[in-house]
């Protein structure tokens, strides 16, 4: 779960120090979630969703 570091540390930031959410940081929360997700399906799963594998 260390790809979340990043964005518990600009949670923290933002909730505690008062940083102020840009819209690159946010498209950088939404791809580090996004790519997370795509880590944790099996390979099989993503080609499926992609339309690659021969049925």
């Amino acid at each position: 779960m260390s790809a979340f570091e990043p964005l518990v540390a600009t949670t923290l930031a933002v909730a505690f120090l008062g940083t102020k959410l840009t819209a690159a940081s946010v498209l950088g929360s939404l791809l580090i979630i996004l790519c997370t997700l795509i880590q944790s399906l099996p390979l099989k799963r993503i080609l499926d969703l992609l339309h690659l594998t021969k049925h």
